[in-house]
């Protein structure tokens, strides 16, 4: 149907799904910017992200935030400091999650602005950048719907107040799926694949799929292939390896293996809407099999709490089925989709509010047994953890052995343990003679518990 001869047939379908006069102009990346309904999106996405830091308790969010946060803040600082993207100064360990993410941290550190502090406000810019998009998708009342549901679901609103750069990388991987289905500029294009391979290698995912689409214009490959190998060269020079040393100790701990039923039993419980509404509009393009592909590789490639890696595959696929559904007038399951996952969210952000807001005691003992580290114990003594992120972040002067081996290389005796003592339910890790030892320190029932676990082994 031609937007611009039919208008007002369209505009009269579902309550108007389009109110664009011009439907050209309605499905391009410009509308992102388009001044007659900023304010309304943008004060809606707003009121979303209100509504998510009371419901995850307020000024709370902005401390004792997900560990492996602090894993990437440390990085950041030092960084900022001029020790280099390190861990301990004078290590070069990848175990970064994400270098652009390290680099806008380290960016606002040096202006004032904490780790922690500015990583919420980046989760949460970007989760209201995702909300317009999928405003945009559908350009009427469902769209705004759809978009509190996607943001306030637990996959979204849980990591965005962790501290890491879950939502920020799906918000980049959302708005390049969005211009490709808008036909955006080509610029734009290349500008937002570079900045999706330098948030998270597995962006390198989505690489086949821009190579695919832009494959007439060999000029912005070139120069976003350049791009990628000088990074991944400088990575290799830098850290001596091409494959991230934390990958490559997660893929040796079957605590990180692939679990595909822990991801099957997420998404059908909390995402089944998407998965339903995807799989009734799939269409036989790049993006759809990106999704495909990724979904696969998610489920038996490394894991993460929470199936943290595959988080952006939510909004991603639902500005796919509401840009097809919208073009095919289906109605029906429109609405179908929106039920379902109005359902499925209740349920998500149950359980993610919980582990977000019983999460925090522990890390509030974690971050006692940091000062304990960095008032007590002189910056010449090396600190061994198994809880490494806010410890070592509250500690940021001390070198910090991590039992777990994702921030240490080589990895220490110590490491082939780890495998039957993590699960364990009293978590007693074995102790390095000669170094200060922190043993795992945890809450319970909202509580912490065991917090004086650090001792001399002679």
């Amino acid at each position: 149907m031609d937007g611009r001869a039919n208008a007002k047939s369209v505009d009269n379908w579902v309550c108007g799904i389009c109110f664009c006069d011009n439907r050209k102009y309605c499905w391009t990346f410009d509308s992102l910017l388009d001044y007659k309904g900023l304010a309304m999106k943008y004060l809606f996405a707003a009121c979303i992200i209100c509504v998510i830091v009371f419901m995850y308790g307020g000024i709370g969010i902005l401390t004792n935030q997900y560990d492996d946060s602090y894993i990437t803040y440390r990085y950041a600082v030092n960084l900022a400091n001029g020790d280099g993207m390190v861990f301990n100064a004078g290590e070069h360990v990848d175990a970064a999650s994400s270098f652009l993410y390290v680099v806008i941290l380290a960016a606002s550190y040096k202006m004032g602005i904490s780790s922690e502090i500015a990583s919420i406000i980046i989760s949460l810019l970007s989760l209201g950048i995702i909300c317009v998009l999928i405003i945009n998708t559908s350009q009427s009342w469902i769209g705004y719907v759809i978009a509190a549901l996607v943001c306030l679901h637990g996959f979204m609103s849980g990591w965005a107040v962790s501290g890491m750069e879950t939502v920020f990388f799906a918000m980049l991987v959302s708005l390049f799926v969005y211009c490709v289905l808008n036909k955006s500029d080509s610029k734009i294009l290349a500008v937002l694949i570079v900045s999706i391979v330098l948030a998270r290698h597995d962006g390198l995912l989505l690489l086949p799929v821009y190579l695919w689409i832009e494959r007439k214009n060999w000029k912005h490959i070139a120069i976003v292939l350049s791009i990628t190998g000088i990074y991944y060269l400088a990575r290799y020079l830098y850290y001596g390896d091409i494959i991230p040393h934390v990958m490559q100790v997660k893929n040796g701990n079957p605590y990180y293996h692939g679990n595909p039923n822990e991801m099957l039993q997420h998404w059908l419980s909390y995402c089944s809407a998407v998965m339903f509404g995807w799989a009734a509009i799939f269409k036989k393009n790049t993006i759809c099999l990106y999704c495909l592909i990724a979904y696969l590789v998610y489920s038996f490639g490394i894991r993460a709490d929470l199936v943290r890696y595959s988080v952006h595959l939510l909004p991603v696929m639902v500005i796919i089925f509401l840009y097809f559904a919208v073009k095919q007038h289906n109605k029906q399951l429109i609405y179908a989709f929106m039920v379902i996952l109005a359902l499925n969210t209740y349920m998500s952000v149950g359980k993610y509010r919980a582990f977000m807001l019983d999460y925090r005691p522990t890390q509030e003992a974690r971050q006692t047994i940091g000062e304990i580290v960095r008032e007590q114990i002189p910056e010449s003594e090396r600190i061994i953890s198994g809880d490494i992120g806010i410890i070592a972040y509250t500690a940021i002067n001390h070198q910090f052995i991590d039992m777990v081996g994702l921030t240490s290389q080589p990895a220490y005796p110590t490491h082939k343990y780890i495998a039957d003592t993590i699960n364990s339910r009293d978590y007693s890790y074995p102790r390095l003679p000669g170094k200060h030892n922190v043993l795992a320190v945890y809450g319970q029932q909202g509580k912490p518990y065991a917090i004086g676990l650090l001792e001399r082994v002679r």
